[in-house]
């Protein structure tokens, strides 16, 4: 018999909120913080929009209700305060998602606690800057350089801050990394390494290089919106462009159902299966039978047929193929059910947030099931499918029992996962 593992904590900084409660209030009103961007418009001399993380004073933000812990403050500021925004978006997205878990007020074995980064590569905007300032001048360069621009420093300070003691990873995968961290954590839970793990999906920094590449591939939007740029992120409509680059960071805690169970703990959703496939390619292109595959697969391993979800928190990253491809794909796996199956995407509220879109719409996916909406599709003026179900611009409420999640990426990954209702 499969483990039963939930979701017992979440924490988010991100564009449109700093807390889980104002996301939910963005996602509510269906409003989205994509600007203009002076600084890499500048520097890149084109026209470029995003929805940035806009973080307030470090310390205040450590000292706020959903994530003032007496046990862990102190350290965690002196931890925290000379690092970078996406080691202090971390520490924060923890704090919140370990009070809400409720570790604090329990004795936990921190050695049967897991640490999973769901990154990669993301020192590229630390690394941009060190050049800049040091080229001529290496010597002078922060011997912590050594540690912090790999991908563990992060497992490393958060470890420190919590003292866990478990088997701790880096996963990547590209934009369907954070659904790939949740799996590989709930992997090990199945396996019976952990009881609870803690993962973490970091906000991705892209440097100007990064944002010129995908320029040159074609894979920005924005082109048509630098005057107008909240209307730049336009999932599943038939004038979307590209996709908007978003910024969040996203902790998610998961549990056995024995340690919720001894605990008492509060159970926000159940992780009912999940599903990874390649489609073999090296190119950036999706593939319409790799995403029908991999939908298919997390339904038969969450054991749930195709008429009982309710709503899919789609990849929809508003890039024309990829937008057209999901669809088609949606389209041929629940054929006879569309109907009734909502289907939206974050992104036009976050923006697309690279290696933490998976955690970041599972954070959303979790809170839809948990109070009863579907968000709206911002900027859906024209759908490109007229048989699929997307919500519209302003949201309707709406119970939710089952909904999956998909999360698509270059490689050719492909990922899904089914989350169910547990309160």
């Amino acid at each position: 018999m499969r483990e039963e593992i939930f979701i017992t904590g979440m924490g988010i900084i991100s564009s449109v909120g700093n807390n889980v409660a104002t996301f939910k209030e963005a996602l509510l009103n269906g409003k989205n913080n994509i600007q203009y961007d002076k600084e890499m418009s500048k520097t890149l001399n084109k026209d470029i929009v995003s929805a940035k993380i806009a973080l307030d004073t470090y310390g205040e933000m450590l000292v706020d209700e959903t994530r003032s812990l007496t046990r862990y403050k102190d350290y965690a500021l002196k931890s925290g305060k000379r690092e970078s925004m996406l080691v202090q978006s971390s520490i924060l997205a923890c704090m919140e998602a370990w009070k809400q878990a409720g570790f604090e007020e329990n004795k936990v074995d921190l050695e049967r606690i897991g640490i999973v980064i769901a990154g990669h590569n993301m020192s590229q905007l630390y690394s941009y800057n060190n050049y800049k300032k040091y080229n001529d001048q290496l010597a002078y360069l922060n011997p912590r350089y050594a540690l912090q621009y790999m991908d563990t420093n992060l497992i490393g300070v958060i470890s420190d801050i919590f003292r866990i003691k478990g088997e701790s990873m880096t996963v990547g995968g590209a934009s369907a990394t954070g659904n790939m961290g949740l799996i590989k954590a709930c992997d090990a839970i199945e396996l019976g390494r952990l009881d609870k793990c803690m993962i973490i999906a970091p906000v991705t920094e892209l440097s100007p290089f990064e944002i010129q590449a995908f320029l040159s591939i074609g894979a920005l939007g924005g082109r048509s919106f630098g005057a107008s740029p909240s209307l730049a992120s336009r999932p599943f409509d038939i004038n979307h462009e590209g996709f908007i680059y978003g910024q969040a960071t996203a902790c998610v805690i998961i549990e056995s159902k024995k340690s919720v169970e001894d605990r008492k703990a509060k159970a926000l959703a159940q992780i009912m299966g999940s599903a990874i496939c390649l489609n073999p390619s090296k190119l950036s292109e999706p593939s319409l039978d790799a995403e029908i595959n991999v939908m298919e697969k997390a339904l038969n391993n969450a054991g749930i047929n195709k008429e009982e979800i309710d709503y899919i928190n789609a990849h929809g990253s508003s890039s024309k193929l990829g937008d057209e491809i999901e669809a088609q794909a949606i389209e041929k796996v629940f054929e006879d059910f569309l109907a009734h199956i909502y289907v939206n995407s974050t992104k036009g509220i976050s923006g697309h947030c690279l290696q933490s879109a998976g955690l970041v719409e599972t954070i959303a996916t979790v809170i839809q099931l948990n109070y009863d909406f579907i968000h709206g599709n911002n900027n859906i003026v024209e759908p490109i499918s007229n048989k699929i179900r997307f919500s519209p611009q302003e949201g309707v409420e709406n119970k939710i029992k089952f909904a999956m999640n998909n999360s698509f990426a270059f490689g050719g990954i492909n990922t899904s996962i089914i989350l169910k209702d547990a309160l």
